[in-house]
């Protein structure tokens, strides 16, 4: 029976052969070369799991979704997508929870820290609605801890506007900040160094 994945064309699951057909059609690359891109791409996404905590992820699921993505006109990669391409490709086994551990406290070269403008660019919106928020963003130097921060941000700054308008506050400029950025100044330690 063939391995099925979580992808799925016009609703119907594909299978992990026809995955790999796509792939190697999109790209133009033959067998050795997509092994080799294989390799590279699950070395690059177990590195950027052992760095964010973050759930396992498929390599042929995310190459297929990045490459039919990228035959997109006018397409611009994620920003999780961006970091997990720019993550060095280590095994975890050897060398990547080491690498995780120092990237999380190293000096930051031109590359990454035009991740981490971009991130800032992502979530700009966000950043610019409070002064506050501004300044715990200029505290956080990694682009890889100021992704989690943002995210845990918006995460909590969601719920506390959730809850807050069940208990009968009217929608306004700033509603549940003050309350957030209480919260998040207490972990913004965890980000920083």
């Amino acid at each position: 029976m063939p391995r099925l994945t979580s992808l799925r064309v016009n609703n119907e699951p594909l299978t992990a052969e026809q995955a790999k057909k796509d792939i190697m059609r999109w790209t133009g690359w033959n067998d050795k070369e997509y092994r080799k891109n294989y390799d590279i791409i699950k070395l690059k996404l177990r590195s950027y799991e052992a760095l964010y905590g973050s759930e396992k992820q498929s390599p042929l699921e995310f190459i297929w979704k990045w490459q039919k993505a990228s035959n997109v006109r006018g397409y611009r990669p994620s920003t999780q997508m961006q970091i997990i391409l720019s993550t060095p490709a280590y095994s975890t086994k050897t060398r990547g929870k080491a690498v995780a551990r120092k990237l999380a406290q190293t000096d930051f070269s031109a590359e990454e820290k035009t991740l981490r403008n971009m991130i800032i660019q992502d979530f700009n919106a966000l950043i610019d609605s409070d002064v506050e928020l501004n300044e715990m963003v200029e505290q956080i130097e990694n682009p890889y801890k100021l992704l989690r921060f943002l995210k845990e941000y918006a995460k909590e700054l969601h719920a506390k506007q959730v809850l807050l308008r069940k208990n009968g506050e009217k929608s306004r400029k700033g509603l549940g900040y003050e309350e957030t950025n209480t919260i998040m100044q207490s972990r913004l330690e965890q980000y920083l160094g």
